[in-house]
């Protein structure tokens, strides 16, 4: 139950902050910026960390953040997850 409240915490309020970020910071325009990706990578591994305390494997947390896209910038594997 933990693991699906977190996939809806990543998917809705932290989708919305990271594409706030992307605009922010010029990411969607320019590219990412270091401060973005820095962000970006904290998340992975917090939510990686999150999810391995709560019993589930951490490959799980982590995987709600591989999408192909994220906020139209061709970085890593997160492409649609800031942009749908």
């Amino acid at each position: 139950m933990v693991c699906v409240g977190w996939a809806l915490v990543l998917l809705f309020p932290v989708k919305k902050a990271l594409r706030w970020l992307a605009r922010k910071t010029g990411s969607i325009e320019n590219g990412p910026t270091m401060f973005f990706m820095t962000v970006t990578i904290l998340l992975v591994f917090g939510s990686a960390f999150f999810t391995d305390v709560i019993g589930v494997h951490a490959i799980f947390g982590v995987s709600f953040l591989f999408y192909p896209r994220i906020c139209h910038v061709d970085v890593f594997f997160f492409h649609s997850f800031v942009v749908s």
